[in-house]
């Protein structure tokens, strides 16, 4: 697929992408066919045991994420600090650790700077003086190193806040991008180093690469020298560094209460799913660029650093996480979380797996032009009208474009645009136009397992005794019908309808036809082609069509993007439109 892309082939790119989702898909029906009974594959604890790896899984990725990246660690009481505060002090290797606070003259946090180191957690929780004091006397008792040890194991974040210089010469040498440098056997350099160092280099020399994916006989020889001069940097620079990866980031610490994780409030980790984690490193980017750009090629360069450092405990730790489960030596790296995807900007929605995104990079593979992700329904519905999905999709890219240039978005002009749609849609419906209109194929009778009067065969029934004797008959099922929505949804709405209605007849006819089906609504009209082409909407439909409704049920994915920029529009009721406003 990477291959297809960067030689510009748009169908052997969709095709491989399609059939690698098979292949996804397949895999996962072996989980759902071991729970079947009616399989040979069954086992009835295979699925639960795949599922519960998964969640693990997860569940340490995005703790280690939270802790490592922002300092958030899960404490949602207070004897879960002091049990963590005696397990990092029991299980950390004071001499290696003096060590590297030495070498790097680390600080020594204080008392105090512990408490704060704590509170930054605990606050998202609960307030409590009298918890807090009890943690304090446990605090009160560490020795420095032991303080140290506690606040800096697994946490960048803390570690940044008290040694800013060290972190920042750290990130500097690690995405340092290395020119003018003439390497013989470069080709052979990039390919025998490990995939994570490759990813790292492509982003950080992303000219060199960018649209080539790992074509690498697409770049000159300076491209390639460079990129692989950048890995050779990147190889020494986690050498030189060794001694800190390994106490800071790889040490026996686990992250903690990683079991209640799911309830846990999140800083890093802005959206997950069973076997997945996304994150954003997006505050370390404003503190090294001091907010002087973020998506420039050094600010891209530190995002793919932190990527690649998150990554790599990762990897530690669901080694470790494996080894606690039983898992043989030798098929302890079995189990991993790759960075497939860098989302330059991503927008997550209210709705659970719902939410749209910008791709520069996948797999180290750098796009000439990023590509628009979307997930969910709501935002991209296939029962949605194109021009609806068009519109909203380019919505969505002009935001994440906007953003991308370090613009400020205009929500006045996304929220007249959304309420421009909502009346064309309104406009259309009125004029009896059917493109705006959900359908519904009316059968014969006899084709429906229920009788005729509570089968939507009940709809042709209904013309026929109602409006059929004043505009005309129809032909009988089957044929499709537009469905109108209509605002009589009570009985008094009913009634005031009725009495308006000038065709006396009709209007009788339609009183008793719901007189004898007990009907006190009228929430739906079914219109056939035939009808809308021979005389339109009805006019006595014309007035009670709920065309806010409509305009509503079409617009959800532009509200679900409003939400994303602040603003709620939508509610059940439909008490308030884009249009109310502008």
């Amino acid at each position: 697929m990477f291959q297809a892309r960067a030689q510009g082939d748009a169908f052997h790119t969709a095709f491989y992408h399609k059939e690698q989702t098979q292949r996804k898909r397949q895999n996962n029906s072996l989980s759902g066919a071991a729970n079947s009974t009616g399989t040979p594959l069954a086992n009835r604890t295979s699925h639960s045991s795949l599922t519960s790896t998964c969640r693990i899984t997860s569940g340490y990725g995005n703790a280690n994420n939270e802790k490592l990246l922002s300092g958030n660690r899960h404490y949602y009481r207070h004897d879960l600090i002091i049990n963590n505060i005696i397990s990092i002090c029991t299980h950390t290797d004071y001499e290696m650790f003096n060590s590297v606070m030495s070498e790097y003259n680390l600080h020594y946090p204080t008392i105090d700077e512990v408490m704060s180191c704590i509170s930054y957690s605990t606050d998202l929780y609960w307030k409590s003086s009298v918890w807090l004091d009890q943690v304090r006397m446990v605090v009160d008792k560490l020795t420095p190193i032991q303080r140290a040890a506690f606040v800096y194991t697994g946490d960048l974040h803390q570690l940044r806040m008290y040694n800013g210089t060290f972190m920042r010469t750290f990130l500097d040498k690690l995405c340092t991008r290395c020119e003018g440098s003439a390497l013989d056997g470069a080709m052979g350099i990039i390919k025998s180093a490990m995939d994570s160092h490759v990813n790292l280099a492509h982003q950080i020399c992303e000219d060199c690469v960018r649209g080539h994916g790992k074509e690498y006989n697409k770049l000159t020889p300076d491209q390639l020298n460079t990129v692989a001069a950048t890995i050779i940097n990147i190889q020494s620079v986690v050498t030189e560094y060794a001694d800190f990866i390994k106490v800071i980031m790889v040490s026996d610490n686990m992250p903690t209460n990683v079991g209640m994780f799911p309830s846990s409030l999140r800083r890093s980790a802005i959206t997950s799913d069973t076997d997945s984690t996304i994150f954003t490193v997006q505050d370390w980017i404003f503190w090294y660029t001091e907010n002087q750009g973020n998506f420039t090629p050094k600010a891209i360069a530190v995002q793919a650093a932190m990527t690649f450092l998150a990554s790599s405990a990762i990897t530690h730790i669901l080694a470790q996480m494996s080894a606690n489960v039983g898992v043989e030596e030798e098929k302890l790296f079995r189990i991993q979380m790759k960075s497939e995807f860098r989302f330059d900007v991503f927008v997550p929605t209210q709705v659970a797996k719902t939410y749209y995104a910008s791709i520069g990079c996948q797999e180290g593979a750098v796009f000439d032009h990023n590509e628009l992700e979307i997930k969910g329904v709501m935002l991209k519905s296939s029962t949605n009208p194109v021009d609806i999905n068009t519109q909203a999709r380019d919505m969505m890219e002009r935001i994440m474009n906007t953003v991308r240039q370090d613009k400020k978005i205009s929500v006045n002009e996304y929220l007249k645009e959304v309420a421009d749609v909502e009346r064309k849609i309104q406009a259309s419906v009125l004029r009896g136009e059917t493109h705006y209109l959900k359908s519904l194929t009316i059968n014969d009778g006899a084709a429906y397992t229920l009788d005729p009067e509570d089968s939507p065969y009940q709809n042709h029934t209904f013309w026929q005794e109602t409006f059929g004797m004043s505009y005309g008959m129809i032909k009988p099922p089957p044929y499709k019908t537009s469905k109108i929505s209509l605002t009589l949804r009570n009985a008094t709405a009913l009634k005031k309808w009725l009495d308006e209605i000038e065709d006396r007849d009709l209007a009788e006819r339609l009183r008793n036809y719901f007189v004898s089906k007990e009907r006190t609504a009228f929430n739906t009209f079914y219109a056939t082609e035939e009808v809308l082409e021979r005389w339109g909407i009805p006019k006595e439909i014309t007035s009670v069509v709920d065309t806010r409704k409509v305009a509503a049920q079409l617009c959800k994915s532009f509200y679900l993007i409003l939400e994303t920029l602040g603003v709620y529009i939508h509610q059940k009721d439909i008490r308030r439109l884009a249009s109310d406003y502008i």
